[in-house]
């Protein structure tokens, strides 16, 4: 059943090292997610166009499954409905759990739930997880949505 799902079932021990691992690759998703809207923003301000952007952090130390998925996502506008910010923010308030009970600080996951909680203050809970890039378009008034019409 679980193949269905994944491409390989890692054992990592106890049910509670399982959570672990679902929880800390969500934590690199998010943190990924957020830093991805960031460079975006930067690159166009700096006057890289958006699919030169895109390849050049795809061919480099900066690519990541986030990268290949959520670029494109950005480009057409959709923001990848298929999270919600309601989870992440559940998310990212398990991990801090998580580390404050295993005396780990995680100032960037810190971080990161404060900038996910905005994006759902703003957007709601209902919103795509990308809502938070949608925030850095608005408030930077760059587009990093790709002109289909152009």
């Amino acid at each position: 059943m679980y193949k269905a799902i994944a491409n390989e079932i890692i054992y990592t021990g106890s049910p509670f090292s399982a959570v672990a691992a679902k929880l800390l690759i969500n934590l690199l998703w998010f943190i990924n997610a957020a830093s991805i809207g960031e460079a975006l923003a930067i690159g166009v301000k700096s006057g890289i166009d958006l699919p030169t952007l895109r390849k050049v952090i795809i061919n480099s130390c900066g690519n990541s499954w986030v990268a290949e998925h959520d670029i494109s996502s950005i480009y057409n506008g959709h923001y990848d409905p298929s999270f919600t910010m309601k989870l992440c923010c559940k998310d990212l308030g398990l991990i801090q759990e998580l580390s404050e009970g295993l005396n780990v600080p995680i100032e960037m996951g810190a971080l990161a739930e404060q900038i996910f909680k905005r994006a759902r203050d703003i957007y709601g809970e209902d919103s795509p997880e990308l809502s938070i890039v949608k925030h850095i378009e608005e408030v930077t008034s760059i587009k990093l949505t790709l002109d289909t019409n152009a």
